[in-house]
This record gives C-alpha cells, structure tokens and sequence, in this order.
C-alpha cells in the first residue's frame, strides 16, 4: 500500500490553502487529514471547519500536543484522537490511522519522519491514490 503524506501549510483560513480545498480535484483524493494545531481551540476549530466541509479528519496533532493539558482539552472536544508527533512515529498507530482512513492493506514500517512545523497549523494528508502530473 502506498501512503502519501503531504503537508499545508499556513492554515486553513489562508486564501491558497481554501482555495485548494474548494477544489474536488484535491478533496476528492483524500482518505484521511491529520490537523495540526497550536492550541485546543485551534484544534477545535480547525477540525470542525474540515469535517463541516465533509473532508475526511482522522486525527489531530501539533504543537498543542506539547502541554498535557491542552491535549486532554482538545480529546474532550474532538471527535477524533488526539497524536503527539511520537505517537505519530509508532507504527501501530500509523497503521490504524491507515485503517481509519480506510486503507485496509499492509502498511509498510519506514523511519518516522517528523510531520509538522511548530509554527503553523498543518493538515496532514493520508492518501493511497496515485498522484496525477498536470504536465
């Protein structure tokens, strides 16, 4: 199975970055989105604007994910669970954001790469579709 994990950055509230999720041709193409925020209410909002938009979020991370307590904040208001960029790393965990993506087939262990930037909100994107070159 091959994931492709991609990042945007700059938040969803950027021009660029709503622009691209406006755009079915990308949306469509997504099986899971990891958000990536620096607090609870950013996570909070965050994940709610995607789902309301019908986007598929798995689960969410970032910086927020450095202080226990806004990490228990953001588990009580999300829908989904809430990663460090660690557990990120776990292949277990990979695995079964794989599987919640709805990627059912093996996924290969390779090194963690850390996904996300400190300093900017971050949707992570999961995805098994092969990539199309506008070429």
């Amino acid at each position: 199975m091959d994931v492709i994990l991609i990042e945007i950055a700059d938040g969803i509230l950027q021009q660029e970055t709503g622009a691209l999720l406006g755009q079915s041709a990308v949306t469509g193409r997504i099986d899971g989105m990891v958000f990536a925020a620096g607090d609870a209410m950013g996570a909070a909002g965050g994940v709610t604007t995607l789902l309301d938009l019908g986007l598929p979020v798995i689960a969410a991370s970032g910086v927020l994910t450095a202080s226990p307590l806004a990490t228990r904040e953001a588990q009580s208001a999300l829908s989904v669970p809430v990663y460090n960029p660690e557990d990120l790393g776990d292949p277990t965990i990979a695995r079964g954001l794989a599987e919640r993506a709805g990627l059912h087939r093996n996924v290969v262990e390779t090194p963690a790469i850390h996904p996300f930037d400190a300093g900017s909100e971050t949707a992570a994107r999961i995805s098994h579709q092969p990539t199309v070159n506008a070429a």
